[in-house]
């Protein structure tokens, strides 16, 4: 008998073990942390999402009428810097970056080269 566990991202494990490999590998949990909103979160106030999706489809129809390349970076830009000056954001907090560490085959050919 075999059990399962299911993921945060909704991806199927055979086990413990293996979520607790997925979790490690795809930083699953590490994306759970993330927020970005500040405030109470509006996506319980649908009026205003509807008013937010309003006002950027008037801002992108009245500006966005080049080609597709500029339009969709307008669109994306539009939608980012009026959704961040509504809502709010909050930055990242300091996350330590893990250096690269060397396997076995790496550091050889690393210490070889220095050799060299």
């Amino acid at each position: 008998m075999t059990t399962t566990v299911t993921c945060i991202c909704s991806k199927l494990c055979k086990n413990q073990r293996d979520l607790k490999i997925h979790q490690a590998r795809m930083k699953c949990l590490e994306r759970e942390v993330e927020v970005q909103r500040t405030g109470p979160g509006p996506a319980n106030r649908r009026s205003e999402w509807l008013q937010f999706d309003e006002d950027v489809s008037n801002i992108i129809q009245a500006t966005a009428k080049r080609d597709v390349d500029s339009r969709l970076q307008a669109i994306s830009t539009i939608i980012v810097s009026y959704g961040s000056e509504r809502f709010g954001r909050i930055e990242k907090g300091n996350t330590e970056t893990t250096s690269y560490t060397m396997n076995r085959r790496s550091f050889k050919i690393h210490q070889l080269r220095k050799e060299l």
